[in-house]
């Protein structure tokens, strides 16, 4: 009963995935689509997924792990090498958490999508999207090897790319769907490639057989390079277990887990938008906003930090990994952070937040927290979400605007979405005692504490301070340019700004709940949270004195409200302000504003030159002279090799006969010979 109820928890969105998309099907060409079956549909199934997870993690939490073998996938290679792949589901600590986190943002998400979404004529189709992209997402936290994770792991892509490019109409929204398609395969390539590396090694990949092996192994290994140092032992009598393994390769006995490592993290780089792969997130806003809630507050984007984490002990084999995991997250945040300073669109600047708020749970997985990490990603889900759908509600309020410099004073307008925007802002700046202040704080305090990368934690820690005051400014010019000062809308629209249905105020509401208190399930070091997690990721925490982390959190908390007060400075007392920083800095303004150029560079250096030389050789030489040529080639051949027979078929009998009677002789002839 326990394996059935674990199975539930994917299948069931996935049966409201085939449900609705039957209905989809059937509806395509009317004006006749029962909404009402299709909310039923796609809502009831994630919330029956969450209250299934609600009870797998009370009997996690009771200290039983659930696992669940539905069948064998497939068995290839030979007696010396077999891979065998089982289709099995596993819920520990680890993956308890992120179930609720999926599961129950994401029903959020489904509710809120009743009101945004009504009237769109796709929505059946949307809703077999949002229910297919959960189904996906739960298989990745759920599989119980790399393989069964892979494949959710694609899924979310393919799921996210539908997504992306729903109203596939607007040209500009299919190519962001394209977009964010293809940079992520280049991530997934770097996936396949470590998982090959660790089954080249383990001759497994099941997680917990790879966790297993490796242990093993590198305790084997570093007694015997002690050895090695210690002159005990010639490398010539090395144990031969080990040297055939290959991690005594150029004498460096840690290559093979910073090669895997590094090759995963590459796969983590595209789905979590680290840099360079970051590119696409942004784009990623064409989707209806719903769906860039789903992306970027609780599911896509941290499937990267929940891999990671869940790889935890390869990592922990190789420091080197460990800082380029640590060093690649805090320059995302602080790139990021940077971006959203000038952007106007309201859903890009939300987009460029999350890319550097990831940034920081990067941080602390490359410092070894694990456990911090996915905290972050736990308090994260809620205000973010809250941010997304309250920029949504804006939107739906405003006619579809996005541009908050035609915004402002919508404070008065839309009540419960300016205060629900606000509480969450303050969230993610970092304010105490909001969500926000307890998880950012933790990961710089990890950082500046690390016992791993000793004093380049503390440069950590003070590339993730200017970030996160960056994060307090630009999120309150969102906040001010949005809900502040005199409205900026055009006339016709200002008479038709109106605070949003009951079905999206509520969800709201909920989630601006949660960026307000869920910080206290992690508020000081050996807390609830992290000791549950811990027992799943086995992280190596720093442990600061009391007055280290004091001193930390004062001085996070006074650095964002300094930061609060210069956007105040900016865009309520001095609105013409930034207008004239803007003409005094115009080159770095442009050069934030252009994204430091990425995406030129990308269309310049990669798209361009891949697109000239499809059309001048890859077209013209091989596809019409080589591949049409060939194809060509085999009709002529055939055409001529018809009309030489043609030949012998004359129509008259004797001369068949006479053929048949040469052969006849021909063969008796090579028989008796």
């Amino acid at each position: 009963m326990e394996t059935g109820i674990i199975a539930l928890i994917p299948f069931l969105v996935l049966l409201g995935a085939v449900f609705n998309g039957t209905i989809a099907l059937f509806h395509a060409h009317d004006d006749e689509t029962p909404n009402c079956k299709v909310t039923w549909i796609g809502c009831f199934a994630p919330i029956l997924s969450f209250l299934c997870s609600c009870w797998s993690f009370c009997q996690v939490k009771g200290g039983t792990i659930l696992t669940c073998y539905l069948y064998n996938w497939f068995t290839a290679g030979d007696a010396d090498s077999v891979l065998s792949i089982d289709v099995a589901l596993r819920v520990d600590e680890l993956t308890s958490v992120m179930l609720l986190v999926v599961t129950g943002i994401g029903s959020l998400i489904h509710i809120y999508s009743m009101g945004y979404m009504h009237g769109d004529k796709g929505y059946a189709r949307f809703y077999s999207y949002l229910n297919l992209f959960m189904f996906f997402m739960l298989m990745l936290v759920m599989g119980d090897s790399l393989v069964v994770l892979f494949f959710g792991w694609e899924g979310v892509g393919l799921a996210s790319y539908l997504l992306i490019s729903f109203w596939w109409e607007d040209g500009y929204k299919a190519d962001c769907g394209k977009k964010a398609f293809i940079v992520n395969r280049i991530g997934d390539l770097g996936f396949l490639l470590g998982m090959f590396t660790l089954f080249s090694v383990f001759g497994t990949l099941n997680v917990h057989g790879v966790k297993k092996d490796s242990a093993s192994l590198y305790e084997s290994v570093t007694t015997q390079v002690d050895k090695i140092e210690n002159n005990e032992v010639f490398r010539p009598n090395a144990d031969p277990e080990i040297v055939s393994h290959g991690v005594f390769k150029g004498w460096n006995y840690s290559n093979v887990f910073t090669l895997a490592a590094l090759l995963l993290f590459l796969g983590a780089c595209g789905k979590s938008a680290q840099i360079p792969l970051f590119v696409w997130l942004p784009d990623a806003m064409a989707g209806p906003t719903p769906v860039s809630a789903l992306i970027h507050a609780a599911t896509m984007v941290t499937a990267g930090v929940y891999m990671v984490a869940r790889m935890g002990f390869l990592y922990s084999h190789s420091t080197a990994a460990m800082a380029v995991v640590a060093c690649v997250g805090a320059l995302t945040a602080l790139v990021a952070a940077s971006m959203g300073l000038v952007q106007n669109d309201i859903k890009k600047v939300l987009a460029y937040s999350t890319v550097s708020q990831l940034g920081f749970m990067f941080i602390a997985l490359g410092v070894g927290a694990y456990s911090t990490a996915i905290f972050h990603v736990f308090t994260h889900a809620f205000f973010k979400a809250c941010l997304f759908l309250g920029a949504g509600s804006v939107i739906h309020g405003m006619h579809h605007e996005q541009d908050i410099r035609k915004m402002g004073g919508l404070k008065e307008f839309m009540p419960h979405t300016y205060w629900t925007f606000l509480l969450s802002s303050i969230a993610i700046a970092g304010i105490f005692p909001f969500a926000g202040f307890y998880s950012k704080d933790h990961i710089m305090l990890m950082a500046f504490s690390s016992d791993t990368l000793g004093h380049f934690g503390k440069f950590l820690w003070g590339v993730a301070f200017i970030a996160a005051g960056m994060t307090a400014f630009y999120m309150f010019r969102l906040v001010f340019l949005t809900f502040h000062g005199e409205c900026r809308a055009e006339r016709k629209v200002q008479h038709h700004i109106h605070e949003s249905p009951f079905s999206m105020v509520s969800v709201l509401w909920l989630l601006a709940i949660g960026a307000v208190f869920a910080g206290l399930l992690g508020r000081h070091h050996g807390s609830p949270f992290g000791a549950f997690v811990d027992q799943a990721v086995h992280g190596h925490e720093a442990h600061p004195s009391g007055t280290v982390s004091l001193l930390m959190a004062v001085a996070s908390v006074l650095w964002a409200l300094a930061w609060i007060l210069v956007a105040k400075h900016f865009y309520l007392d001095n609105p013409e302000k930034p207008k004239e920083v803007a003409e005094e800095y115009g080159q770095a303004y442009e050069l934030l504003h252009q994204n430091y150029y990425v995406d030129t560079l990308y269309e310049g250096g990669i798209v361009q030159p891949i697109w000239a030389a499809s059309k001048s050789f890859l077209f013209k030489v091989v596809d019409v002279k080589v591949i049409d040529g060939v194809v060509n080639a085999a009709s002529v051949f055939v055409r001529l090799l018809g009309e030489f027979l043609r030949i012998f078929q004359t129509g008259a009998v004797r001369t068949y006969v006479a053929f048949l009677l040469f052969g006849a002789i021909v063969f008796m002839w090579l028989m008796v010979s």
